[in-house]
């Protein structure tokens, strides 16, 4: 927004000529913060003046369409720069100037149609008035296609077969005599199984206290991170069990519980990656499927839920 910019050049020039960056076209304030930034673009919203684009070769400024009526402006500036980055995915980085233009009527008409909605979060009107504008600005579809937004199928299949893979080399290599003492100890539960957890684990635990509750076991989740600010005082000592959950078997907070549970006189059970690990140490019973997984993009959650 131009109230941003102008604050943002105020600051790098360490100016106290207010007056004159105040009365600066909207043209002049982007290509002076693109200079000063060296940035290869710089777009500016204006309210109901439009927008300003400066590029290295081109500066302009593009007036918005008059609307009938403005519902309401939140989040019309998010709208503006969505439709902006949209624009240059789909088409590139302009090098003409009306490509420049294109671009920023586009991101207008964005920002627009936002302002006719109620709230930031765009209706099924919003989206038909889009894309019935859209159509004057290109021939071309800004929708993206399959192959652009969806991974190859091969990969859907590789996916499943990871976590098919990781199911049975853990049937294969797990010690089933934890198993028997964890079960043990939920057959002899007299109170309560409450499951814990956090992050992913924290959602596969509520899938296993759901499932316990639906074979008629008592049982409800508490989020890791909660115990320390009062949940202890759900639990019964002698009577409950309390199953934590944690890939690492180092989580902090499911640590941290089991040490004061345990205290507690509340029996503390654990299912983790990793044998060797702290919560496992602390846990009355702790199964643990010790197998190393490989998660796509660097360590997405997918094959471990599987595991637990």
């Amino acid at each position: 927004a131009r109230h941003a910019a102008e604050e943002l050049l105020l600051h790098l020039l360490s100016s106290s000529d207010k007056e004159k960056i105040l009365s600066m076209p909207s043209s002049a304030l982007v290509d002076q913060l693109r200079q000063l930034c060296g940035s290869q673009m710089v777009a500016m919203t204006a309210g109901s003046e439009g927008c300003a684009i400066a590029t290295q070769q081109h500066l302009v400024e593009i007036p918005v369409s008059p609307l009938d009526k403005v519902v309401d402006a939140t989040g019309a500036g998010d709208a503006f720069l969505g439709g902006l980055i949209a624009s240059l995915y789909h088409k590139g980085f302009p090098q003409a100037k009306e490509q420049v233009v294109e671009l920023g009527r586009l991101a207008n008409k964005v920002g627009s149609v936002c302002c006719q909605v109620l709230g930031a979060v765009p209706d099924e009107f919003a989206r038909r008035e889009l894309q019935q504008e859209m159509k004057e600005f290109s021939s071309e579809s800004l929708t993206a296609s399959t192959e652009e937004t969806f991974p190859a199928i091969s990969e859907f299949e590789e996916s499943l077969e990871n976590d098919t893979l990781a199911a049975s080399q853990l049937r294969g290599s797990m010690d089933l005599q934890p198993v028997v003492a964890f079960i043990d100890i939920l057959f002899r539960c007299k109170g309560n199984v409450v499951v814990s957890g956090l992050g992913k684990s924290g959602i596969v635990a509520q899938r296993m206290a759901s499932s316990l509750s639906s074979t008629g076991i008592p049982a409800y989740f508490v989020t890791a991170s909660e115990w320390s600010h009062g949940d202890y005082g759900k639990v019964r000592p002698d009577t409950d069990v309390v199953i934590l959950l944690s890939h690492s078997g180092t989580t902090t907070e499911c640590c941290e519980a089991a040490r004061y549970l345990r205290s507690l006189r509340v029996t503390v059970l654990s299912v983790v990656g990793t044998a060797d690990s702290t919560l496992a140490d602390l846990s009355d019973a702790s199964i643990s499927y010790n197998l190393s997984v490989c998660e796509p993009l660097g360590g997405v959650p997918c094959s471990s839920i599987v595991l637990q």
